[in-house]
């Protein structure tokens, strides 16, 4: 059996359907989750998308750390 080969703009396609169905957008957590990969993998797939200039991160008011759920699409 083959095997999909993930890419950016499936992450990215995630990312959109969760803020549309739930809201919110995933945590690295979930987006880990659905597509059966590691932490870290799905964190280096959104940060490439943050590279990218698709998403954005929000950052805490008073400090430089990410929030949870901070994803933000920029507008296309």
């Amino acid at each position: 059996m083959r095997t999909k080969i993930l890419n950016s703009k499936d992450v990215l396609k995630f990312v959109r359907t969760s803020l549309k169905q739930r809201g919110i957008p995933p945590t690295v957590r979930e987006t880990a989750n659905y597509f059966d990969i590691s932490k870290s993998a799905a964190h280096l797939y959104l940060k490439d998308l943050c590279t990218t200039k698709t998403i954005r991160v929000r950052k805490s008011q008073d400090s430089k750390r990410v929030v949870a759920r901070g994803l933000i699409l920029k507008k296309s």
